[in-house]
């Protein structure tokens, strides 16, 4: 580095080179050293001392001089890079922790009471609206069904042999060969002969059904994120036990999950729905969840003194991985 003034050419050499840069705004500082200048010169350049110019990128930068200590002189050169003065916004940013949780989530129950006999999906298994989850021992509902069908044709034979009564009856009656006490009880038995066969006709639609419910289909499209029980296991039903019946396995739509955060209370009023939110995960450091801020909960929760507010953040998941229960900050 040379460094031009009125007497000579003066090598000068770079002890030290920092560049720093502050947004738009850059400098550049340079320490060198170059050899003591003795007489008139070096008087004038005692404190700091402006003895040139130096021109870089067609712009002329300030070149000052500083005496350190003795016969020891450095020179600090600062670059500068000029910029036009505008207007700019000011990012304010929030940082809470929350759980990652499912918007909605399903508990699969079996309308039917016994042993299971077949599960037909693991946790984490992704399965489709109609697809089958489980089933449970059939022979006592196949024992009613069938009983269900012996009374229904039962019954519709005592129908129709009724209504043939019914009809000599009413011709008899009509001739005057039977009393009314008589045809009235004729009567009576047809239409209790009409009411069992309707009777009969539900308990066999009823038994029908609760075969069919010994098949525990998916009633949503989701992810199985739970599975309490395994095959072998009796369970009860929800119809018929008091404590709610048995959970087979619980699914959610893993597509759209949400963040619950709590915000402090001096942050949540610069929050507001729809603003997008940044979300880092433990489990895929390496990538950035961006959602959206769907609600914030009026209700707050004090602890140790520190009032914070739910916020409900909206996360498009739709890879379907593994967030659910996930604690961490957004």
């Amino acid at each position: 580095v040379y460094m031009a003034n009125s007497d000579k050419q003066e090598r000068l050499r770079i002890v030290q080179l920092r560049i720093v840069q502050y947004g738009s705004f850059s400098k550049i500082s340079l320490l060198i050293h170059h050899k003591p200048i003795t007489g008139s010169r070096a008087n004038q350049m005692s404190g700091m001392e402006k003895v040139g110019n130096l021109t870089q990128s067609k712009k002329t930068h300030q070149v000052f001089y500083t005496n350190i200590s003795g016969n020891d002189y450095r020179t600090r050169i600062f670059f500068y890079k000029k910029e036009t003065v505008n207007q700019k916004k000011l990012e304010l940013s929030i940082e809470a922790s929350g759980i990652i949780e499912a918007i909605s989530s399903v508990e699969i129950k079996s309308k039917a009471s016994g042993e299971i006999l077949l599960l037909g999906a693991e946790v984490g298994d992704l399965v489709k609206k109609g697809s089958i989850l489980g089933q449970i021992d059939q022979r006592t509902p196949k024992n009613i069904l069938d009983q269900a069908k012996s009374d229904l044709e039962a019954s519709r034979v005592r129908l129709e042999n009724a209504k043939s009564q019914y009809d000599r009856g009413k011709e008899l009656h009509a001739k005057g060969s039977i009393s009314d006490k008589d045809y009235e009880d004729i009567q009576e038995s047809f239409a209790q002969a009409k009411s069992t066969v309707v009777r009969t006709e539900v308990s066999y639609e009823n038994a029908k059904i609760a075969l069919d419910d010994t098949i525990v289909r998916s009633p949503v499209q989701g992810t199985i994120i739970s599975r309490p029980v395994e095959v072998g296991q009796v369970i009860s039903s929800p119809t018929s036990a008091v404590g709610g019946g048995t959970v087979l396995m619980t699914m959610a739509d893993l597509s759209i999950v949400r963040v619950r955060a709590l915000v402090d209370e001096i942050d949540v009023g610069k929050g507001d729905i729809g603003q997008s939110v940044s979300i880092k995960v433990a489990a895929y450091r390496d990538r950035e969840f961006i959602g959206t801020v769907s609600k914030i909960e009026p209700k707050a929760y004090i602890q140790q003194n520190v009032t914070t507010f739910p916020v409900l953040v909206d996360i498009n998941n739709e890879d379907n991985l593994s967030l659910i229960h996930i604690s961490e900050p957004t």
